[in-house]
């Protein structure tokens, strides 16, 4: 955190001219404040910019269903509320005690100020990846998808590469795979329609990836392990399916299909759950800048 730049959204309608923006000003900590006036403005933003931190100002916020509004907007990043008086009332749900942030201005310094800020923040990311590494070990007890190998069998045969990939010393990357459409089939309510584009995507991509690799599905995603292949090979050959698939779109409902990849590099004595897990940040990543993107890892151990 000490060298990155701090992306921080404002929401408060005393800036900027606000005692907050000063005490930013104060410190020496590298930062980028994009400050608004309204609950409209910040959802807006948040919708399009991704940020470290939210701080929102208290008396943006009169009713409980505006924090869940907010927090809902903000996604991964980090919540701060901020009193600029000390009449302001926090409000609070009992989950929130103990892990929502408050800061209030007239008593903070700056280096109390960049020390909570920086603390809300790894909070959140720690909060972030400790949902991902549940949500695994949930998908890893389902059956096995029709087709392509799931859950307990998958791994089984992704561990196989990474204890093979160790001992040999060979390259071996994952790619962790969304299929664009089908969240938005599931949010409407038509299962039916998700399943019927996962599983003619995955007929054309058994056909396209290579005897060697292994197709698989945890949960919507697509799993494809690459042995004997780095990075840069995997992002080309990623590249190739999504051309690939574009290609064919007339096999897929007739419309362009488009494939948004994370991919992991093994490094090390990296176990599979962490090969796994790293994809799927990555995955976050290139979901944040654009459908289509392909985002290789940076590493991120599991705890």
């Amino acid at each position: 955190m000490a060298q990155d730049v701090l992306r921080l959204l404002l929401l408060d309608p005393m800036s900027p001219h606000g005692a907050f923006r000063r005490l930013l000003a104060a410190g020496s900590h590298p930062h980028q404040v994009t400050t608004v006036a309204t609950l409209d403005a910040a959802t807006q933003v948040l919708g399009a910019t991704r940020v470290d931190a939210v701080v929102v100002a208290v008396d943006c916020l009169p009713a409980m269903r505006d924090v869940r509004r907010i927090r809902m907007a903000a996604g991964p990043a980090a919540l701060v509320m901020l009193r600029n008086s000390d009449a302001d009332r926090v409000p609070l749900e009992a989950a929130d005690v103990g892990v929502q942030s408050t800061l209030d201005v007239w008593t903070l310094d700056a280096r109390t100020l960049w020390l909570t800020l920086q603390l809300a923040v790894e909070r959140a990311q720690h909060a972030v990846a400790r949902a991902r590494a549940d949500r695994l070990a949930r998908v890893v007890a389902e059956e096995p998808q029709a087709g392509v190998a799931g859950g307990e069998q998958l791994l089984h045969e992704v561990d196989t590469f990474v204890a093979d990939a160790i001992r040999f010393g060979r390259p071996l990357s994952l790619a962790m795979v969304q299929v664009e459409g089908v969240a938005g089939c599931r949010a409407q309510g038509a299962d039916d329609q998700a399943e019927q584009l996962l599983d003619k995507v995955v007929r054309l991509l058994q056909d396209a990836v290579r005897t060697s690799d292994v197709l698989g599905r945890l949960e919507d995603h697509l799993v494809i392990a690459m042995p004997g292949t780095d990075g840069r090979h995997a992002s080309r050959a990623v590249r190739r399916l999504q051309a690939g698939l574009t290609a064919r779109r007339h096999a897929v409902e007739g419309a362009p299909v488009q494939l948004t990849v994370g991919l992991s590099v093994l490094r090390g004595l990296m176990s599979v759950d962490e090969l796994v897990f790293n994809a799927d940040v990555a995955l976050a990543e290139a979901r944040d800048r654009s459908p289509g993107a392909v985002v290789v890892d940076h590493p991120v151990a599991v705890r």
